[in-house]
């Protein structure tokens, strides 16, 4: 990737439901590193904006591109090893470990290093939120605020998501700070 290329290009984004504009001609450029937040009231089209800059939504008119490259290209696999979206209903088996769902992000690079690498890399995650004493507790168990925290770091079976534990240059969340408490929405 060229020094000077954005990491996550839209260009002109639109999308249309049942005759409905969602979201009209947006345009945003995020370099590595960058953070940016999508905000506005409820119905404003962040959800649909955000899906299609992560590509499980295809835009009526315009293009996403991720380090210059279509995102449309990216097989969902391929994708899934560049970015993750972390969702803001998930109700997980309250009966998983807290190990095992933040494991779940690891899922996208199964194969491409071994089980012991893996799980070191999510204990490390599981430190650095501060989740590392409730490892071995289940989902269910957990607080508001810690089980927000935990799926910030973990996807979804059913869908593309998040985790620090995956070593992504994108983790795109939505409302990541809803519940976390002053000393953690530094990693939002």
């Amino acid at each position: 990737m060229d020094a000077c290329q954005p990491l996550l290009e839209a260009r002109e984004l639109s999308a249309t439901a049942n005759g409905q504009r969602l979201v009209s001609a947006v345009s945003l450029s995020v370099a590595a590193g960058d953070r940016l937040a999508i905000i506005g009231p409820n119905g404003a089209g962040k959800t649909t904006l955000l899906r299609m800059l992560c590509g499980t939504l295809r835009p009526s008119a315009g293009d996403v591109r991720f380090s210059g490259r279509r995102l449309e290209t990216f097989p969902a696999a391929e994708r899934a090893l560049h970015m993750a979206v972390g969702g803001q209903t998930d109700q997980p088996d309250p009966r998983l470990a807290v190990i095992d769902y933040v494991g779940l992000g690891r899922v996208p690079h199964a194969g491409l290093r071994r089980r012991s690498e893996q799980r070191d890399i999510v204990v490390e995650a599981l430190r650095r939120t501060g989740l590392l004493p409730l490892l071995g507790r289940t989902i269910g168990s957990l607080s508001g605020g810690e089980r927000q925290r935990a799926s910030w770091r973990a996807p979804s079976p059913r869908s593309l998501k998040s985790c620090s534990s995956m070593n992504r240059p994108i983790i795109s969340i939505r409302a990541p700070a809803a519940n976390f408490s002053n000393s953690y929405r530094s990693l939002a």
